[in-house]
């Protein structure tokens, strides 16, 4: 994903001697380590359990966006059958 722009191209550094990203690593960890600290841990299972439901919509919306543009593309193309291309 650093390669293709997705993420920032530092996080994407890959430590020759275990071949994981240690910089991604690290960010999130000290960043789940400092939520731990600073919330109670039925903030977070809550939040945890929002942004499951928040990925599942953003999925399910993405899919149907997704069938309704392809639909439209086939409408606006036209339709070749083999008696026309004779």
């Amino acid at each position: 994903m650093a390669q293709d722009g997705l993420v920032f191209r530092f996080l994407g550094s890959v430590s020759p001697w275990t071949d994981t990203p240690l910089a991604a690593t690290w960010i999130c960890g000290v960043l789940v380590a400092l939520s731990a600290l600073v919330f109670d841990l039925d903030a977070l299972v809550q939040m945890m359990s929002i942004g499951t439901l928040m990925a599942y919509t953003l999925v399910a919306v993405s899919v149907l966006v997704q069938h309704y543009q392809r639909q439209q593309v086939r409408e606006s193309q036209p339709h070749c059958t083999n008696q026309d291309q004779v």
